[in-house]
């Protein structure tokens, strides 16, 4: 083992990044390339369609030629072929969008194009997965959980931005966003650097109410509604009295 200097080691960790960078940078590259290729392979299905009349049967041979020539993983399956024609469909007329598509896999495309059914949506989902670095899987899950939908309707229900700086004031947005689940509720207390912020549980919530709310305090505040479970968990029913037995009881000490 050589005795190498400290300035070697620091020297080939330095290096190693270097090498690391430049490989996310050609897969990022790639991806990119792929899926402006997808885009026009798209756009020619599209196009011949309707100057040559093509039907399935033409998008079926596409893909054996093309599997024959690339080979059977090589991304051009029938099914495969006609989600570049419906990409190109959904963005041909949007080039901001357009922009934006390259940035993130295939699959996590498909997941959206097919999904999101208007600009706003699809533009959301797009730019959360690239900032977030969300995969296929989470990408899913936030589209079946409607996350799009509960953030566009809870952005204004704070005081954040005239109570917090700004950099602190997104971040306090992002955290109360959506609807809180209480059932596995665990608190943990840690120390922190920057201002605590409020949280006002309601079971329901509308305009006055969040206005009312927050129209008397200088802190940093928001709303959110909250959720239990709607029954008794089988485990406490031994050790908790029934309804009866509660109205007996309250019955008793009148």
């Amino acid at each position: 083992m050589l005795n190498l200097e400290p300035s070697y080691k620091s020297f080939i960790v330095a290096l190693k990044q270097k090498i690391y960078s430049a490989k996310t940078k050609a897969i990022v590259s790639a991806n990119r390339l792929m899926i402006e290729l997808y885009f026009e392979i798209g756009k020619e299905i599209v196009s011949n369609q309707q100057t040559q009349g093509w039907g399935k049967s033409v998008v079926e041979q596409m893909s054996k030629d093309l599997k024959n020539e690339f080979g059977e993983k090589s991304g051009y399956s029938s099914q495969n072929l006609w989600y570049m024609r419906q990409f190109y469909l959904t963005y041909k007329d949007d080039a901001n969008l357009q922009q934006l598509v390259g940035e993130i896999a295939w699959g996590s495309n498909i997941v959206i194009f097919t999904k999101c059914k208007d600009e706003k949506c699809r533009k959301y989902y797009l730019e959360n997965c690239i900032e977030h670095g969300w995969n296929r899987n989470v990408l899913t899950h936030h589209i079946k959980t409607n996350l799009f939908e509960r953030d566009d309707t809870s952005k204004k229900e704070n005081n954040f931005e005239v109570t917090l700086k700004s950099e602190l004031s997104e971040l306090a947005v992002d955290i109360v966003k959506s609807e809180y689940n209480l059932e596995f509720l665990e608190v943990a207390k840690s120390a922190h650097e920057n201002p605590a912020i409020g949280i006002i549980l309601c079971s329901d919530k509308d305009s006055m109410e969040v206005e009312y709310s927050l129209l008397n305090t200088s802190q940093p505040m928001g709303v959110s509604t909250y959720s239990v479970k709607d029954r008794l968990p089988d485990e406490f029913k031994e050790t908790l009295p029934t309804q009866e037995e509660l109205q007996q009881l309250l019955g008793d000490k009148k």
